[in-house]
């Protein structure tokens, strides 16, 4: 799983990933949340509508791999010509 995916891959709630229908899982049976997909929100934790149910990691990897994800999303958004060094790096560039 990389720094790019939603921890959501990572999940074993997540329903079977159909062709042209939104993502979903366990806790979200009709779609998952835009916030829950870009790691703005962290589905570790409760979230509003989950159904009290959060983000249940197949192996101790991936759960390691969400809370990388999860920091990494939420890191400044850098400008212009650095975006791709974080994007590479996982690096705040000042």
């Amino acid at each position: 799983m990389s720094a790019g995916a939603p921890i959501c891959a990572g999940c074993r709630r997540l329903h079977k990933v159909e062709y042209e229908t939104p993502l979903s899982c366990a806790a979200f049976p009709d779609r998952i949340p835009d916030d829950i997909l870009t790691s703005r929100a962290d589905h570790r934790k409760p979230h509003e509508g989950d159904h009290g149910l959060t983000f249940l990691p197949k192996s101790g990897k991936m759960a390691t791999a969400a809370a990388e994800i999860i920091r990494l999303a939420q890191l400044p958004q850098p400008k212009g010509k650095d975006r791709g060094r974080r994007a590479r790096t996982g690096q705040v560039v000042a």
